[in-house]
């Protein structure tokens, strides 16, 4: 935004110094000052928008004399007449205006004003429409009647005007102000049964209650509304000189059905629901509760004492009234604090756990219980015994609640409430899991075993007895219990035992919750055995072995931390890995209720290490070497997935093994024997890793083996893995004619350096590590022919070149980029022409192409090629005629050429010519401002081969454009005879020629702005005639518009 600002500002200020430079300040002010608009009055100030650029204002009243004005407001009294105004902006020496006629509206004699507070007046003859103006303020819309009821509660001042909507023309002025204060309407309207009452600030109110209207001082009125519905309507009175009424208000109330009786049962109030009634108010001693009840019964009412009780109906989403049930007098007994002793044991008998405390007045006392069935049943005691004796046998829930009981027939006395119930719940026992009741680990008697059952719901936990005796430390709160430690870990012979789990309850004293433990003649009960350990462990090869168990489910085997399974009484052990094993056997468990026995002594082994380090040496025919393993007797060796050793006498002799597609080895170091005092048992290795040795194939040359004629690359042995291992590759002229420098990695090789114009042989051979891979065989042989190199010279505009022998194309380069053109061939030479736009210096190469198979790609030529920008051409232009003419041309012509170029473009109005000529023109139809540029066109060498490129444009900016002005239009006159037409933009003054009444024009006459002194008595004449053209300079640059001609006719003229 600021810089198209920046850009206007300079745009402006240019314009500025133009006009200045041309023909002075006055052609400026015209062109930046505008006449005044929105002119207005409203019966004393005259006002206007301000006119961007003006100095100050003229205004001129009628026929008298202007005034200046530096601002944009003008007072003035017109009393109420008609009269003219003009309004003139004015900068330095030339003015703008606009004129007026205003019209006056009669003033509103008097605002009347009703008792209900609505204002009107008497219609204005002329006025549509009216404003009014409240507390200062003028409301937005207008009206349209003589009549408003909406002005606000509270004091107003009121005035009203007439006006005329759409017209501005007229003005008019306020009426007297009216003081108007309304009374605001009442709120808060109540009913509390007897008084009626509301909220507001006047000092007497009109009420109608049911059509019986009352004047009522004050903001309340007494009222007996004989229990029934009723509508009140409410509105405060105003004294009509300064005050008025208010709105009126309306309120519907509903009468509420008094409650008939109240019912007095353990404890608690109860009465009859009453229709529409929303909750109950309860009276206690005459003190009203401050809650609503939502429902029928009132069970807070304070035990121990009497009670005076009433209560009332209501609804307070509505007008709703009632009134007071009849007084009752109730006196509630204590509630007895009932306790609960968990010291005493309930475990199939009846004990007196529950107890509680005596309480004043009671006549006995009542347990009433909830058994688990549902059922309830009751137990009356006298006032001596305060404790219920009860065994619980049965799984579920009991309740118990306990009241004080008063003398059947004792005048306001009540049963007291029930106490809170004690909640009493005999635990069922646990039942066996559907699955995995019993689980054990089949090969470990530590582990023990772990009994699962489904969970007691209340249980707060569980317990686990043997034989009757709780288990130490046996208690938990999940779903299954793990025992440990059954026997001694030196125990021999098979063991039997019987548990039982029993579901544990508890005692909230603060929740009156008893839970008790399931009976001990329900728990869940099982029986456990423990095996024999075997004995007698012995090894023979890989096998070890040992005595039955009886009723065993197989053994386990141990070792190295880890356990396996035997069916029989043996076990092959020649999974082991090398290192030193204890290995350990017991009788397997059943996984439930039979558990493994304990582990038997141990027994001492070492398997040997496999050898390592296995290598065939490249030395010979290949060697076969390994590391020596302790405690070997011997080794072995086998091939591929023979069974049977090598000789060790084909040791000095691998290479006779070795195949393309790999050969796999693998060793044994031998032992399997006991020491000398039968403590320790040496076992054979386990095979070596086996080992793949591969002969490495021949490199191979590819299809496009020099494809890239820097490289020469091949693929490198078909039956390597280069995850394994890279192999290195040596090159040869010959068979053992080796070249390249040693060893190469990759699979390419480097033959940029090759001389042109000459053959080359080459072989290939794969290098191989010796341990793993083995060297190949040589490569085919492949032999290639390089291309010379060639030169091309600059001649007449074009690289041209002679060509090379075996050569299949070229290929060009400049700047690094491919030239796309095609190459001109004319018998053996070779020709391009360069097309380039940048000046500087550009590297241009050309390079001879083989067939990527027979012959390589030669080497590159390369050339600095100077490039410069063209010098830009001098011109001069001009229009064809002296002023604006159909057919007319823009001419322009190179007074400079440009050396070394190559043609011009001409760019005339838009319009592109590209020519070798030194000018061009086009016909210009159309009236503006028009640009020119030209540029010389670049393309061709020197005699040092510089290339030169286009030149800048000349031209092109505002100090090389032709104006062609347009013919004046907009032609009026006004009431003074001035006649005006629509400014010219940049035109250099007026020339016109005027004729009354069709007689001979007059002289060419001169006028810098584009309007006419004012025609004396212009009206006198029938018709007035002008020709006016706008006039251009004197450089020819701005070009005098053609002629054209207005008539006025004087439609009033009487002759």
């Amino acid at each position: 935004m600021k810089k198209k600002l920046l850009i206007a500002l300079l745009s402006i200020i240019a314009v500025v110094a133009a006009c200045f430079a041309i023909s002075g300040c006055s052609k400026v002010q015209e062109i930046l000052l505008k006449a005044p608009e929105n002119i207005t009055y409203d019966g004393t100030y005259i006002t206007w928008d301000k006119v961007d650029n003006a100095e100050y204002y003229m205004v001129q009243i009628g026929n008298a004399e202007a005034a200046r004005s530096n601002s944009t407001t003008y007072y003035y009294e017109a009393n109420g007449e008609v009269f003219d105004v003009t309004v003139s902006s004015v900068l330095g020496d030339t003015q703008e205006s606009s004129s007026v006629t205003f019209k006056p509206l009669a003033t509103i004699a008097e605002v009347f004003v009703d008792n209900d507070g609505s204002i009107s007046w008497d219609a204005v003859s002329g006025a549509n429409a009216y404003q009014i103006s409240v507390n200062g303020t003028i409301l937005t819309n207008n009206i349209t009647d003589t009549r408003y009821s909406n002005l606000p509660e509270g004091s107003n001042r009121v005035k009203v005007k007439p006006v005329v909507s759409g017209d501005t023309t007229f003005y008019s002025f306020w009426s007297e102000e009216k003081d108007v204060y309304i009374y605001s309407a009442p709120t808060n309207v109540r009913y509390d049964g007897t008084t009626l009452t509301w909220q507001g600030n006047a000092s007497s109110y009109e009420v109608n209650i049911n059509g019986k209207v009352s004047n009522v001082t004050g903001n309340s009125m007494d009222y007996n509304s004989e229990n029934r519905d009723f509508n009140i309507t409410v509105k405060a009175l105003g004294n009509y000189t300064s005050t008025f009424d208010s709105k009126t208000v309306s309120e519907d109330f509903y009468y509420l059905d008094t409650v008939k009786e109240l019912i007095v049962e353990d404890g608690i109030v109860r009465w009859d629901a009453v229709d529409r009634a929303e909750g109950y108010r309860i009276r206690i001693n005459g003190v009203v509760q401050s809650a609503v009840l939502t429902d029928t019964q009132y069970d807070k009412l304070p035990s121990g004492r009497s009670n005076d009780v009433q209560v009332m109906p209501v609804n307070e989403s509505g007008n709703y009234f009632s009134s007071w049930s009849a007084e009752k007098t109730i006196y509630i007994l204590d509630t007895p604090t009932v306790s609960w002793n968990n010291d005493l044991e309930l475990d199939g008998e009846a004990n007196n756990n529950l107890t509680w405390n005596a309480v004043n007045s009671a006549n006995g006392y009542m347990a009433r219980i909830t058994l688990p069935n549902g059922t309830t049943e009751t137990e009356t005691f006298s006032s001596a015994q305060m404790a219920f004796a009860h065994a619980y046998s049965d799984v579920g829930v009991y309740k118990v609640e306990i009241k004080a009981t008063a003398a059947v027939g004792s005048a306001d006395f009540y049963d007291s409430k029930y106490s809170e119930p004690y909640t009493i719940e005999r635990l069922a026992a646990p039942k066996a899991a559907a699955q995995n009741f019993i689980v054990s680990n089949r090969d470990s008697l530590a582990q023990g075993f772990t009994v699962n059952f489904v969970p007691v719901s209340g249980a707060s936990s569980y317990q686990l007895y043997r034989d009757g005796a709780l288990r130490d430390g046996k208690t938990t709160t999940g779903a299954a219990i793990t025992e440990t430690g059954i026997v001694d870990s030196s125990a021999i012979a098979e063991q039997h035992f019987t548990y039982t789990v029993r579901s544990m309850g508890s005692f909230n004293a603060s929740r009156r919750e008893v839970k008790l433990p399931c009976l001990s003649e329900e728990a869940l009960s099982f029986d456990i055995t423990v095996l024999a350990a075997p004995q007698s462990l012995d090894m023979n090869g890989f096998m070890l072995s040992w005595a039955s168990v009886s009723n065993s489910n197989g053994y386990s085997v141990a070792y190295a931390g880890q356990t396996f399974t035997a069916q029989t009484e043996n076990y092959d052990l020649s999974i082991l890995n090398a290192g030193s094993y204890s290995v350990t056997v017991c009788a397997r468990g059943n996984g439930s209720n039979v558990l493994a026995s304990n582990f038997s002594a141990p027994v001492a082994i070492e398997r040997l290490q496999a050898p390592t380090n296995i290598k065939i040496t490249s030395a010979e025919n290949g060697t076969l070497t390994h590391d020596q393993v302790a405690n070997a007797k011997s080794y072995q060796a086998f091939i591929d997935l023979s069974e049977q050793a090598l000789d060790e006498n084909a040791w000095n002799n691998m290479y006779q093994f070795i195949e393309t597609d790999g050969t796999t080895l693998h060793m044994v170091a031998v032992a399997n024997y006991w020491n000398d005092n039968h403590t320790l048992y040496y076992m054979d290795s386990q095979s070596s890793p086996t080992k793949q040795f591969i002969r490495l194939a021949a490199p191979e040359f590819p299809e496009g083996v020099f494809a890239d004629s820097n490289l020469m690359v091949w693929n490198a042995p078909s039956n390597i893995n280069t995850s394994e291992y890279t192999p290195t590759y040596r090159i040869y002229s010959a068979v053992d004619e080796q070249i390249g420098g040693g060893d190469l990695k990759g699979t390419r090789y480097d033959i940029s350096a090759l001389e042109g114009g000459k053959s080359y042989t080459f072989l290939v051979k794969a290098i191989g590590n010796d341990t793993q891979y083995l060297d190949s065989d040589y490569s085919v042989e492949i032999t290639v022919y390089k291309l010379a190199t060639p030169q091309f010279t600059i001649e007449n505009g074009q690289y041209v070149w002679q060509g090379v022998a075996n050569a299949s194309s070229y290929y060009m380069e400049i700047d690094g980029v491919m030239v796309t053109a095609d190459f001109h061939v004319s018998g053996s030479t070779y020709a391009y022409t360069p097309r380039f736009t940048q000046a500087g210096d550009h590297q241009v190469t050309l390079k001879a192409i083989g067939d990527a198979r027979n012959s390589l790609d030669s080497a590159v030529f390369t050339f600095t090629q100077r490039a410069e920008i063209l010098t830009a051409p001098e011109i001069e232009y001009r229009y064809s005629a002296d002023s604006v003419v159909s057919g007319g041309k823009i001419i322009v012509d190179i007074s400079k050429e440009s050396p070394n170029n190559n043609g011009y473009q001409y760019e005339i109005a838009g319009q592109i010519i590209t020519s070798k000529a030194t000018n061009a023109e086009k016909v210009i139809e159309n009236t503006g401002t028009f640009t020119i540029r030209v540029k010389a066109l670049g393309g061709s060498f020197d005699e040092n081969g510089v290339y030169y490129v286009d030149s800048a444009y000349t031209g092109g900016n505002s100090g090389y454009q032709i104006t062609l002005l347009a013919t004046p239009g907009g032609f009026s006159i006004n009431s003074d005879g001035v006649i005006k037409w629509t400014n010219v933009q940049s035109n250099y003054g007026y020339e016109y020629q005027i004729s009354f009444d069709g007689s001979e024009f007059e002289d060419i006459k001169n006028i810098g702005y584009n309007m006419l002194d004012p025609i004396a008595n212009y009206r006198q004449y029938r018709t007035i005639t002008i020709r006016v053209r706008a006039k251009g300079d004197a450089t020819g640059k701005v070009i005098t518009s053609g002629w054209t001609e207005w008539t006025w006719t004087n439609s009033s003229y009487v002759g």
